[in-house]
């Protein structure tokens, strides 16, 4: 018998928009958005109304759409993908407010305020990834604060707590006992995070550099005045007086990674791996160069110079320098020229690439097979 033609014969990748945890979101040669789970191998079609150009990232049967604000995730629109339901969508009048979500487990956190005569009131809540609730929402308060107050702060679930910073406040909320607490330094205005795609930790901007995780503790991981931020898997301290880049710190445990940088004019710091670091540093001339550098201080090929501090991305075994369309090995120093790299996914180690005017999925340690998702 023959074969029934594939409702998508014909189509190729034109535009990836965003790479996240496994799924791309891109547009088709047809305008159609879609977003391709790699894993599943699964094209799921992509309503214009759901995303505003936003990320895309599907866990269990949920499609998360988010932006970055303020070094933040922020939820857009949640969607359940078995059913097509819009769960959420900022701007609407919703009940229920979606504010956080972990990526590897699913879980959302999720918050609903209740309006009365004698006073408003907040809850708070967890949902699975199949939208069933896994801790049911429950009402709490802090003496002295406006329920309107605690509607406005930002919420960021870690594990069975909950950081919820405010202009000038922060408290940790704990599922656990349903007990909420003061804690010091992580008001609205000091935390970013996140670290690659793992959504549950939080740090100082300024100051005595303090992480909360999982954990639910307030850990001082760095003690002079510096500005500490996420990069791939680690997490970068930089002084607040001299602004020289002085440790480069484990994202995971928070101890020293072994990166010496202290024979350089360190100006960037492109990406972080456990054993090869990428940065961008000053020759004795005042020309900027790229050093992609092994944790025992040996180059892993020749500093070359560098326009913009984005231009190297870490992915596994390879360093992907996007201006020259350059693969690097980083274990053997063999680089290859391929096409035009777009986004890198840290969760599969893949990338995108075009040729011929056409954008395809493509594995650093097999770039010569390009994958048309819809194929």
């Amino acid at each position: 018998a023959p074969e029934e033609a594939s409702e998508y014969a014909g189509l190729s990748m034109s535009n990836p928009l965003s790479f996240d945890n496994g799924s791309l979101y891109f547009e088709a040669s047809n305008g159609t958005k879609y977003l391709y789970q790699v894993a599943e191998n699964k094209i799921y079609e992509i309503n214009d109304d759901w995303t505003h150009n936003w990320n895309l990232f599907k866990t269990g049967d949920m499609i998360w759409v988010w932006y970055c604000d303020h070094d933040r995730p922020t939820c857009y629109c949640v969607v359940n993908a078995a059913t097509n339901e819009v769960m959420y969508k900022e701007g609407n009048d919703d009940d229920l407010i979606f504010r956080n979500i972990n990526p590897e487990t699913g879980r959302m956190l999720v918050t609903k305020v209740e309006e009365g005569f004698s006073g408003n009131s907040i809850s708070i809540g967890v949902m699975n990834n199949k939208g069933e609730w896994e801790n049911p929402l429950t009402e709490f308060s802090i003496d002295g604060v406006k329920t309107d107050d605690l509607n406005n702060c930002r919420y960021t679930l870690m594990g069975d707590y909950v950081l919820l910073s405010g202009r000038s406040m922060s408290y940790i909320y704990s599922f656990k006992d349903n007990k909420i607490s003061e804690i010091e330094g992580f008001d609205y205005d000091n935390i970013r995070n996140c670290c690659k795609n793992d959504f549950d930790k939080v740090i100082t901007k300024y100051g005595d550099v303090r992480i909360i995780d999982s954990t639910g503790e307030s850990k001082q991981i760095y003690s002079s005045s510096a500005d500490g931020y996420f990069i791939g898997d680690g997490i970068v301290i930089q002084e607040h007086n001299t602004l020289k880049y002085t440790a480069v710190l484990s994202a995971d445990d928070y101890k020293d990674m072994g990166f010496n940088l202290s024979e350089y004019d360190v100006r960037g710091i492109h990406d972080v791996e456990e054993n090869v670091i990428a940065f961008c540093a000053k020759n004795p001339d005042g020309d900027t160069y790229t050093i992609i550098m092994n944790k025992d201080g040996s180059f892993v090929t020749e500093p070359f110079k560098t326009k913009k501090v984005t231009d190297v991305t870490l992915c596994g075994d390879y360093a992907i320098i996007k201006s020259t369309k350059t693969l690097l090995n980083c274990k053997t120093g063999e680089s290859k020229t391929i096409g035009n790299v777009g986004l890198v996914d840290d969760k599969t180690e893949m990338i995108t690439v075009e040729e011929d005017g056409a954008w395809y999925i493509a594995d650093p340690s097999d770039p010569d097979t390009l994958l048309n998702p819809f194929e």
